[in-house]
């Protein structure tokens, strides 16, 4: 075994029991060694992937390794028999050819709605190509274990009836976030090995139509006759077949859910319902923690909360032009002062908090002198 094989099975071991949790003597690190040693398969660079505890090659891993062995050529062809454009139904044909002279190693590959995972809905026909690729190469080069992508679905319990009842429907080409956006997400979901069906939950819920339409929205409004508005939305789109406006968040902690009627405080979301006149707006969440972790944060800004905002607009261009910059506190989430502060209450019409931080409580009459002193 030569050096550099020795050094990729140690990154190998190291990386697998670091990412899966595999002790020192697990069966599962014999077989990834058998496997780099034969086929120099890398984890690094996402070859491999341990899956509902079983090694399975990526697509990525086996072109490398067609690469490294100086492949010849692949032929791909549609078997047209099997083929049903109006059904998403497609089946390929690869040959891999490893040399000039080699007569070429045959692999075929079918994918329809029903053995694709819902998140590559509409991508029926590359996937089928996919997999017959694979299928061919690991014929060629004598890989005894599946790759990723020809089974229907990642790692993941199958979905009860009771959960599949609460996603919305699927349109039948499933591309509301658009080719780029789907593609990418499944990209995502191969690279950090993350749960295909819980991803689904999380992404089935918001939906964008007319993606080039309704992505990065420049919205103007006129102020005067010499100054405009612009602002930028992230998306107008769907969430639980709920017409609003969607901004994109990403944060190292969770934001916070309680008060009720906190997030209608953020002065981004107010004036993006001013500006637009969209009254429903919702923040998606993207928390970086180990596990997969997406909030959903919803509430309905007022009439009066956007005319509040819009006189504050004005009233911020006349200061402007009249050189006058006060400082203007505001909340941004998830350090966010207003979740501590004593006066939120107020704010949110709230007697409860009114009373729980405001209100004095019996024993407290002699502490009356602390209102007479001079800040």
């Amino acid at each position: 075994m030569s050096n550099s094989t020795k050094s990729l099975c140690r990154c190998n071991r190291r990386l697998a029991r670091a990412k899966w949790g595999l002790d020192a003597g697990h069966p599962l690190l014999d077989s990834l060694k058998s496997y780099t040693e034969s086929f120099a398969f890398s984890i690094s660079s996402g070859d491999l992937l341990l899956l509902e505890n079983g090694w399975y090659v990526t697509h990525a891993g086996l072109l490398r390794l067609a690469n490294r062995s100086r492949c010849h050529g692949i032929r791909v062809q549609p078997v047209q028999q099997f083929c049903d454009p109006s059904a998403s139904r497609f089946a390929f044909e690869a040959q891999v050819y490893k040399s000039r002279a080699c007569r070429g190693f045959v692999g075929y590959g079918d994918a329809d709605p029903s053995n694709v995972s819902p998140l590559v809905h509409g991508a029926e026909m590359r996937v089928a190509e996919t997999r017959a690729v694979n299928r061919a190469l690991r014929k060629a080069y004598g890989i005894g274990i599946c790759s990723v992508e020809e089974i229907g679905s990642f790692a993941g319990a199958p979905q009860s009836s009771r959960e599949s009842k609460k996603l919305p429907p699927q349109h039948a080409n499933g591309n509301y976030g658009g080719p780029k956006v789907r593609d990418r997400l499944c990209q995502l979901i191969r690279q950090h090995q993350l749960d295909a069906n819980l991803v689904k939950a999380y992404a089935i819920v918001v939906r964008i139509r007319q993606p080039q339409r309704n992505l990065q929205v420049k919205v103007t409004r006129s102020i005067s006759p010499n100054n405009e508005f612009v602002a930028y939305i992230d998306a107008i789109g769907y969430l639980d077949g709920r017409r609003c406006l969607l901004e994109w968040k990403t944060t190292s902690s969770r934001y916070p859910e309680e008060p009720e009627g906190l997030l209608a405080l953020d002065p981004q979301l107010v004036c993006y319902s001013w500006i637009s006149g969209i009254a429903q707006v919702s923040q998606v969440v993207f928390v970086r923690k180990r596990l997969v972790e997406v909030q959903y944060l919803h509430t309905t800004i007022s009439e009066e909360q956007r005319q509040e905002f819009g006189q504050l607009v004005e009233d911020t261009i006349h200061r402007i032009e009249s050189a006058q910059f006060l400082p203007h506190s505001g909340i941004r989430f998830p350090q966010n002062p207003c979740s501590t502060c004593p006066y939120i209450g107020l704010c949110l019409g709230r007697q409860d908090l009114v009373e729980a931080a405001l209100l004095r409580r019996p024993g407290a009459e002699d502490l009356g002198w602390l209102d007479e002193l001079t800040y």
